[in-house]
């Protein structure tokens, strides 16, 4: 059956500006309609420019060529228009080629999802922007030299258009791994699951191993209702439920190095040191998200987050109700902090711990006054620290045994609090858990060795084995433990 074609004076009912598209130099009216995406810039644009979707994707998965918003280096020193004063942002801006336009992360989803017309209206004038690596200049690599506009989606993306954006960055992934398959004929072996491609050969060993290594994880993280996990690319993957886009919003980047979920929202922590925010803003905790760079770990709680800088000093964000925020402790001897639900705990240098925020339980006031602790994590009203030795020590709520089960002895080497319950890495690589058990938060914890980091969620937990695999127990009724990756 033969294809009708789309002049391209009329490509998907608009006017288009151009007749080719500015990466192949094909002529648009060589491609069918649904090929093309138009972009009107401005509210009242009458003629549009166009594109060959797959083109412009494929040029916007360049992270080098994405911009960053420029921010305050110092509070007490305002940026010049050169950009002196200034760093890059948690924000991230994708150029329209043929405008000399500069889209938000929206726009980008909006066209990951299959949309074929979007229409933009201004969402910052006079924006001065730069790369990731905080250099500044007058060129498309380096900055742009006085500000720019930048735009963004007028019609916001629908749930529908969200879970199509997931369907089809799935299916990149595994189109990726199948390009880099030899054939079966250049190898002349099968994968040892002796499994075949549908309607092609057989997966080859190399093959194999791509896609396992695509899939390999290297930290995970459990919340309340989801969880996230950070792959060794640097890309992320979320699961669970999607009420406020924690799930449907997980950036597309693969330049992460380390992810925290909390009770409503995520942070995530980029390799030049950013932060990045998503899901619920009823307190703030992603619009307040810290701008800059300097960061080097960063934790999600209940209602607040809170992350360390690379100077040792603590910055907090969201639900003050409790003094999460107000009470965050002043200095620069920190070297690493945990978000609890209402609460949160920070280790010291010189192993000694502190605890501020709500203090029904005496999360707070019964924080260990030794020193010699080398991790915290702060729960939903208990906490848990190990020692230097490798024994454990809880405090705070014990309604289920949260703290009074805390397993004895040495041989530990990592640890988590969740919402009621708690769960240890053993140095064997065996796991152990404790606390509320009445979705089997405790008694399904998985048997054997070969784990190297485990997460407690709100009533689940996640673990991550030597071989950069996943597996969840306890509760599932938002798929937080069947969509496990």
């Amino acid at each position: 059956m033969s294809v009708r074609r789309t002049p391209s004076s009329e490509i998907n009912g608009r006017k288009c500006s151009n007749v080719e598209d500015p990466f192949s130099t094909d002529r648009l009216d060589e491609f069918k309609s649904s090929d093309i995406i138009t972009f009107f810039v401005g509210r009242n644009a009458k003629v549009s420019e166009c594109y060959v979707a797959r083109d412009l994707l494929r040029y916007w998965d360049n992270s080098d060529l994405s911009m960053r918003n420029w921010v305050q280096r110092i509070s007490r020193v305002s940026i010049d228009r050169s950009g002196h004063g200034g760093q890059p942002g948690n924000r991230k801006y994708f150029k329209l080629p043929l405008s000399d336009s500069w889209v938000t992360e929206n726009v980008v989803r909006a066209a990951r999802s299959g949309r074929l017309v979007v229409n933009l209206i201004s969402e910052r004038k006079n924006e001065l922007i730069g790369n990731r690596r905080g250099t500044f200049g007058v060129s498309e690599l380096h900055g742009q030299s006085p500000g720019v506009t930048i735009w963004g989606l007028e019609e916001p993306i629908t749930p529908k258009e969200r879970r199509e954006e997931n369907r089809r960055v799935s299916q990149a992934t595994m189109e990726l791994a199948e390009e880099k398959e030899p054939s079966r004929e250049a190898t002349g072996r099968l994968h040892p699951s002796g499994r075949r491609r549908r309607g092609g050969p057989a997966y080859s060993q190399i093959a194999g191993a791509e896609i396992m290594r695509l899939s390999r994880f290297e930290q995970v993280s459990a919340g309340r209702f989801y969880s996230v996990a950070l792959r060794e690319d640097g890309t992320l993957v979320s699961w669970g439920a999607d009420w406020e886009g924690q799930v449907s919003n997980t950036p597309r980047d693969s330049d992460f190095k380390q992810v925290s979920a909390g009770e409503f929202n995520f942070i995530a922590l980029r390799s030049d040191g950013t932060l990045v925010s998503w899901g619920s803003n009823e307190y703030g905790q992603v619009f307040n998200t810290p701008e800059g760079s300097g960061f080097k770990q960063a934790s999600a709680g209940g209602r607040q987050s809170i992350a360390l800088r690379n100077d040792g000093t603590l910055v907090s964000w969201g639900d003050d109700q409790e003094d999460q925020i107000f009470d965050t402790p002043r200095g620069s001897d920190f070297k690493q902090v945990s978000a609890g639900d209402t609460h949160s705990a920070a280790l010291r240098e010189d192993g000694t711990l502190i605890s501020w925020g709500f203090d029904e339980s005496g999360q707070v006031s019964d924080t260990p006054r030794d020193s010699g602790f080398k991790q915290v994590s702060a729960g939903g009203y208990h906490s848990v620290a190990l020692n230097e030795d490798g024994s454990l020590e809880s405090w705070g709520n014990d309604e289920l045994g949260q703290v009074s089960d805390t397993p004895r002895g040495p041989g530990f080497k990592q640890v988590s609090a969740g919402g009621y319950h708690s769960v240890a890495l053993n140095e064997d690589g065996s796991l152990e858990s404790w606390g509320d058990d009445e979705f089997g938060q405790v008694s399904d914890t998985p048997r054997g060795s070969g784990f190297k980091q485990v997460s407690a969620g709100g009533v689940h937990s996640v673990a991550l084995r030597e071989d950069g695999t996943l597996v969840s127990w306890g509760i599932d009724e938002d798929n937080q433990i069947s969509d496990t990756p």
